[in-house]
């Protein structure tokens, strides 16, 4: 099975890593976003990702 995108697993724990569009970078001053959905669990962290995921489209929407 093939493993969601944007998700890494790094010790154990999993994490969102995402790479901004260029007008979303020269905002926030940065490239890509990386950050801890702070479980171990691999059906958590989907859960986790997709909220995550949703407010990162309705904020790149809001942009452009």
């Amino acid at each position: 099975m093939a493993r969601a995108s944007y998700l890494q697993r790094r010790e154990g724990r999993y994490y969102l890593q995402i790479r901004f569009s260029r007008s979303v970078a020269a905002l926030f001053g940065k490239e890509q976003y990386r950050s801890s959905l702070k479980t171990t669990c691999y059906k958590e962290a989907k859960l986790r990702l997709t909220e995550v995921l949703s407010w990162f489209h309705r904020m790149n929407d809001a942009l452009d």
